[in-house]
């Protein structure tokens, strides 16, 4: 009887049953959704999500277990690795990668291994506590893409720690990268305590950015650039520091400053540069300009520069419909501001009326010259109503066959029905 009641006291232990399920194969019931889930997903989710959670491999449990381990639940992944059995040689440097300390801890105290890239992980995407950690437990260390990346993304403390504790370099990328994302705390840091230095690349691509205190700073400092800091600076609008490299720099600019200056619809830098600058632009300022709208630039270019245009200029205007832009145009140079055959196709194409309707008064003998093929094109794209205003420019004798077979053969009901009311 005394046996029995041992028996009893034994089976009845809450415990008891949880240690011995814990041993059989299956899924805990806590893990079950989060499977669920992930067979639920699209195949583009599941292959973009392997490139992210650093997995080689289309696994359901590699995949739970990494997603996991990005909430960093530390006991979450402890359940995960016990049910499944799953072996992930990349989960420690994943785990970095995203900042799940406790997650590091224990895979770290449960014996897992990682790579460089751990460490270079943590300091690119600025996780200093789990960098920290890893210095202090770990013996793989880092690469140099730790100290470049942590500078690119501008993680000053992690910057610091990687110079003054872990020791490691960098290679100029730090410098060119930091500057053209504009962490001029992290190039005053990196400047006077390594000796990698930049390359014409950071000077270039802070002025692209507007940098304007990072320009002077390297420009202080000596650091090269190229004509390309100019010309970039120019086609952002960044007139500041166009204004500082004219005044301080030697290497210049090409035409690209303007065209692109023009192209952005950046007016006062193309007052800038026309009048400080000796390397003028092409027939792509106004060309770019006039297709983008930018019509004060059209404008001042045409009343300052004698660069020219090119019909590129007059087909984007009318496909885009800036009748502004082709009155002043046509103003300019009235032989000149007329529409390709190409370019009147396309206006038909997207039905730009406005357009349409300023060709159609002002320069109709350049529809005439491609009148057919303009209908054609109308008719094909079931444009009803350039259909209708083709056909009272009075362009046509009558109504031909093909265009109510063309319009019947795509489906176009409305347009046979106007086209047959006019025969």
């Amino acid at each position: 009887m005394k046996q029995a009641h041992s028996i009893l006291l034994v089976l009845a232990d809450r415990s008891l049953f949880p240690l011995i399920a814990s041993y059989q194969s299956g899924l805990f019931r806590d893990v079950i959704p989060l499977f669920k889930a992930w067979e639920a997903r699209s195949m583009p989710t599941k292959i973009a999500s392997m490139r992210s959670f650093l997995v080689q491999a289309m696994s359901a449990p590699l995949l739970v277990l990494h997603s996991v381990i990005a909430t960093d639940d530390a006991h979450l992944v402890d359940r995960i690795f016990r049910c499944t059995g799953a072996k992930s040689a990349t989960a420690l440097d994943f785990a970095a990668k995203v900042g799940a300390l406790n997650v590091v801890c224990y895979l770290h105290a449960t014996g897992h291994g990682c790579s460089t890239r751990a460490m270079d992980y943590a300091a690119q995407n600025g996780h200093a506590e789990v960098l920290r950690f890893l210095h202090e437990h770990r013996s793989e260390g880092c690469s140099r893409d730790a100290m470049d990346f942590a500078a690119q993304n501008g993680h000053m403390d992690v910057v610091q720690y990687l110079h003054d504790v872990v020791g490691v370099a960098g290679t100029a990328k730090a410098l060119d990268w930091a500057a053209r994302n504009g962490h001029i705390d992290v190039l005053r840091f990196l400047h006077p305590r390594r000796s990698e230095g930049c390359t014409a690349y950071a000077m270039d691509y802070a002025a692209q950015n507007g940098h304007l205190e990072v320009v002077e700073l390297l420009h202080g400092y000596g650091a090269p650039c190229s004509a390309a800091a100019l010309d970039m600076a120019a086609a952002n609008g960044h007139i500041h520091v166009v204004r500082f490299l004219h005044e301080h720099r030697t290497e210049g600019a090409t035409v690209r400053a303007l065209d692109n200056a023009a192209r952005g619809g950046h007016l006062p830098v193309v007052i800038f540069l026309h009048d400080h600058r000796p390397e003028g632009g092409s027939t792509d300022a106004i060309d770019s300009a006039a297709a983008h709208g930018h019509d004060d630039v059209v404008a001042y270019l045409l009343a300052h520069r004698r660069d020219g245009w090119t019909v590129r200029a007059v087909d984007a205007a009318a496909v885009h419909g800036y009748v502004p832009i082709l009155e002043r145009l046509f103003r300019a140079d009235a032989a000149r501001a007329v529409c390709s055959p190409r370019g009147l196709l396309h206006v038909v194409q997207v039905a730009q009326m406005e357009s349409l309707t300023w060709l159609l008064a002002c320069v109709p003998e350049s529809l005439a010259a491609v009148a057919d093929g303009l209908m054609e094109r109308a008719i094909t794209h079931d444009r009803i109503e350039v259909v209708d205003a083709l056909w009272s420019a009075g362009f046509y004798a009558g109504v031909t066959p093909s265009w109510l077979q063309l319009a019947e053969k795509t489906g176009h009901e409305a347009i046979v029905f106007y086209l047959s009311r006019l025969n």
